[in-house]
């Protein structure tokens, strides 16, 4: 039984055997198969000596030839070697398919094909581009792909079309190195941030260019994230600038920028902003035209009719005042008030004391409150107060100035109605021009500044200034030379406009300083001239009486006989003029060319300012007329002693007194002067230059009946009058007003009154009539209206005559 199993297994396996080992006998011996049997073994050494051997047969046409010398390659670390026996390999198993035998009995050996040597070939085409490949140099890129290029024109004669390595391997790496160099193109071109740049990376693209959708779709992306980099870059570039014409030019530059609202809402922004600022009805309007869809049209359009309208206070027929539209009469705001001045518009130069013009945009108003005291305070001009602040008084000092006071204290205000100091203060000076002033809280006076700011402490009793009343609780002074005299425990001090303290002088007083000199006077009552450091300019004198403040004074000099004389301020400080008198010695300032008087019981004389004497004489009656000439009296007839008395004065231009005479010498401006005689008035030069009285249209009867010329405020004009006539002259005698009866009075700097048989007419300088039928005129000094009662009520007009209240005839709709 066990013999038959052992000779059944013995004939299976012979028979079997016998195929095998014919198998294997056949690809043992075969040198080809070793080496690929003994890389897989990796015994690469004896492989590699067997190829070595087979270089120069005909196994060479065999692909597992070239596929080994690829593995050994591989394992050399030889990767273009690798590379170019893997192709080698595929050539040659393209070249061994076209026998359908010898690629069968290839097949039966190995264990591998044709596809699986192109995979391996694909591999090392693979293994080299992920090798070598650069991500940031086009120039490697470039030198690889043109590698791959050669290799895939290589194999075109050899490999079909359908081929892997042809279909897909080299074309995908070729396109991805392309894409690699895109990409390091695109990304130099963002990291630069240079608009520039990334412009003309679009350009050379042909981004957004009739064909761009034949780009690659990864460039396509890189241009669209350039482009929106590059919108970004130019945002961001706008924005630093910040400007309206920055915005509106990055929108005309980038119309499809995604930032393009944004930028046109900043634009708006600023445009607004930029009006809110200007506050004017032309940047208004700008605004609505450039922007007629913005977000503030609506603010734009409110603000607009704002300034447009000009609200004026109109006189109810109940004594109350509204503002209303000066057009359409319509109210303007619902607040009454009892008594209201216009809106002071940015228009309005001139500023007047009652404060109306201060603050540019608002109105000054007054209600009075529950004990009939009068409240005054600004309102703007929707009729909100300005700042909730109400004052008894409020006084304009300046454009930008305006004392305040409430309860018998006093601040100060601004322009902007801010409190540079409450009303809290008893005592309040100010200097308009050095913008600068003194308080006083009750005890004592400290110094402050423009801005409000106290710059000393309460420490002085006193203040020395220019002013009449030096009790006033307030008053506009002025401080010269940067100096401010003060007292301090019955000492003078002299303090700079900052406070600081610049001497203190052993004086009993001192003057305030004028064009850098003051008198002081020492504790024995001598006076003497200090500069603005206290140092002493001259000799004492016994008095020093100030003719002409800081020009010239009249010295009393001691001696064994008292003496006076002459000394005149310059550059060069006081100067001492050579004559003396025994008496005291009058002054005449004739018009900027002074002149001085002395007398003794015998004779008088007169000098001029260069210390020449240019006049004397014994007997005659010599005196100064107002400080401004000498008038000489004497007898018409000087051999009658009852002839009757006659005035002449001095002319320096002859040095001598006047041919002219006259019963009475009147002193005008700029060197005129009027002469009464005979019951009638003549005007004159001083250098004895008539100016007889005329018309320029028709003859002036009424000159030869002139009774009187004299000042009025008008530098520039004088008023004559008749026994029952009055009109206005020029220095040189021509009539500007005609004469007519009643009486003229000035109202302004400009305009006239002519009152006469209870009717009274408004005239400006040419005799134009300005307004009529008013009871009385308030020269409340606001530009462009006039305030003037009615009917018994006051009310406001402007100057083209319209009424802005009711009248019996007339009723606000």
């Amino acid at each position: 039984m066990r013999a038959t199993l052992y000779t059944t297994l013995f004939i299976f396996l012979f028979s079997w055997g016998q195929k095998v080992q014919a198998q294997y006998w056949r690809t043992f011996v075969n040198p080809l198969y070793k080496v690929h049997w003994k890389l897989n073994e990796n015994q690469h050494l004896a492989a590699q000596k067997i190829l070595q051997k087979r270089a120069s047969t005909p196994d060479t046409l065999n692909p597992i030839y070239w596929h080994s010398k690829t593995r050994l390659a591989e394992y050399q670390k030889h990767p273009d070697s690798a590379l170019y026996f893997a192709r080698k390999s595929v050539l040659t198993v393209q070249m061994l398919q076209k026998s359908t035998e010898l690629y069968a009995e290839f097949l039966r050996i190995y264990i591998l094909d044709a596809y699986y040597l192109d995979l391996y070939y694909r591999k090392h085409l693979y293994d080299k581009y992920n090798s070598q490949r650069s991500l940031t140099s086009p120039i490697a890129n470039n030198e690889l792909l043109g590698f791959y290029l050669q290799e895939s024109q290589y194999l075109a004669p050899y490999l079909p079309l359908q081929n892997i390595n042809r279909r897909i391997t080299l074309p995908l790496i070729t396109e991805n190195l392309n894409a690699l160099n895109d990409t390091i193109y695109f990304k130099r071109v963002i990291q630069s941030k240079n608009p520039a740049k990334a412009a003309l990376y679009l350009k050379e693209m042909g981004f957004n260019t009739p064909g761009n959708s034949q780009l690659p779709k990864h460039v396509q992306s890189f241009c669209q994230q350039t482009q929106d980099s590059l919108f970004a870059w130019n945002y961001e570039k706008t924005s630093q600038s910040h400007t309206e014409a920055a915005y509106l030019q990055f929108i005309a530059d980038n119309p499809e920028a995604p930032q393009v609202n944004q930028a046109l809402s900043q634009a708006d922004e600023l445009a607004f902003s930029k009006c809110r600022n200007a506050h004017t009805a032309l940047d208004y309007t700008h605004y609505l035209t450039q922007y007629p869809f913005g977000k503030y049209r609506k603010q734009a359009k409110m603000l607009l009719r704002y300034l447009t309208v000009v609200p004026v206070p109109f006189a109810r027929a109940d004594g109350q005042y509204v503002f209303v539209d000066s057009i359409t009469m319509r109210p303007w705001i619902d607040s009454a008030f009892d008594f209201a001045y216009p809106f002071c518009l940015k228009h309005h130069k001139k500023w007047a004391p009652n404060a109306a013009t201060l603050i540019s945009g608002c109105a000054l108003v007054m209600k009075q409150d529950e004990f009939d005291r009068n409240q005054w305070y600004f309102i703007e001009k929707d009729g909100t107060p300005l700042n909730g602040k109400q004052y008894d008084e409020i006084r304009q000092i300046s454009s930008t100035k305006a004392l305040v006071s409430r309860a018998d204290r006093h601040g100060l205000i601004d322009q902007y109605g801010r409190e540079l100091f409450p009303p809290i203060f008893e005592r309040l000076l100010f200097d308009t021009s050095n913008q600068i002033g003194m308080v006083h809280n009750g005890d004592a006076w400290a110094l402050f500044n423009s801005f409000g700011k106290r710059i000393s402490k309460f420490e002085f009793s006193e203040v020395s200034h220019n002013t009449d009343n030096q009790n006033a609780p307030t008053a506009l002074v002025h401080f010269e030379n940067n100096r401010i005299i003060v007292r301090k425990e019955n000492t003078d001090m002299v303090l700079d406009f900052e406070g600081n303290l610049n001497f203190i002088g052993g004086f009993n007083s001192i003057e305030p300083f004028q064009y850098g000199i003051s008198v002081a006077t020492l504790p024995d009552k001598r006076q003497l001239f200090i500069d603005t450091n206290g140092t002493a300019l001259s000799d004492t004198f016994l008095a020093l009486l100030s003719w002409m403040p800081g020009a010239y004074y009249q010295a009393t000099i001691p001696g064994k006989k008292i003496t006076y004389g002459v000394v005149s301020i310059k550059n060069k400080g006081p100067q001492s003029l050579k004559f003396r008198s025994e008496n005291a010695i009058e002054f005449a300032w004739y018009w900027s060319n002074p002149h001085f008087l002395t007398r003794t019981n015998t004779e008088w004389r007169i000098f001029n300012a260069q210390d020449s004497l240019v006049a004397q004489g014994k007997t005659m009656d010599v005196k100064g007329h107002a400080q401004t000439l000498f008038i000489q009296t004497l007898r018409k007839n000087p051999k009658n002693r009852n002839s009757p008395l006659i005035k002449k004065w001095y002319n320096p231009q002859k040095n001598g007194f006047s041919e002219i005479s006259g019963e009475e010498i009147g002193v005008l401006q700029e060197e005129r002067l009027v002469v009464y005689e005979d019951k009638k008035a003549r005007l004159f030069h001083v250098n004895e230059t008539a100016y007889p009285l005329f018309s320029e249209t028709e003859p002036l009867k009424e000159a030869a009946e002139i009774r009187e010329i004299f000042r009025i405020n008008r530098q520039d004009l004088l008023m004559a009058r008749t026994d029952s006539l009055v009109g206005i002259i020029d220095l040189n005698g021509r009539l500007r007003l005609p004469f007519t009866s009643g009486e003229i009075e000035e109202f302004d700097e400009i305009n006239f009154i002519h009152a006469n048989q209870g009717q009274r007419v408004l005239l400006n300088e040419n005799n134009q009539v300005l307004l009529t039928d008013f009871e009385d005129l308030n020269d409340e000094g606001f530009e462009g209206y006039f305030l003037l009662k009615r009917h018994d009520r006051w009310m406001w007009s402007d100057k083209r005559k319209r009424l802005f209240g009711e009248t019996p005839s007339t009723k606000i709709k």
